[in-house]
């Protein structure tokens, strides 16, 4: 909920932190479940009542998300200050780029100055913590 999207109408978001902005958005948060509970209170009145047709299964078949963590792969790039970035995601990287290497994964682990066998390079002669 933390919106880092710094495209116009939503560039004057900005001038707030990640903290700020995760903190402004966890009470929304809370509104909205705490609604659609008390939604679901009214649509079971109504249902009782006789007041709405519904098949009895919405009110009893359980509704759940089975995986409740979702992992993304990413490759994430690095470059001094200044490197012009790809002008569009349809371009190659520029030279100066770098992929971050996860210092967490043992497999990915390389000594000072070692190149991964993709051929990128990692900073500072070894893996970055991300």
């Amino acid at each position: 909920m933390t919106w880092l999207d710094p495209s116009p109408g939503r560039a004057g978001a900005q001038i707030f932190g990640v903290r700020e902005r995760y903190c402004a958005a966890v009470p929304l948060v809370a509104f909205v479940m705490l609604n659609t509970v008390r939604l679901l209170g009214f649509v079971q009145s109504l249902y009782e009542a006789g007041l709405i047709p519904l098949d009895a299964l919405v009110l009893t078949e359980d509704v759940a998300v089975s995986e409740t963590t979702f992992r993304v792969e990413a490759t994430v790039r690095i470059a001094e200050l200044g490197t012009p970035a790809p002008g569009s995601i349809d371009e190659p990287w520029p030279s100066g780029w770098q992929r971050l290497v996860d210092s967490r994964e043992p497999s990915e682990t390389l000594a000072p100055g070692q190149v991964p066998p993709d051929g990128t390079a990692t900073t500072g002669g070894g893996p970055a913590p991300i």
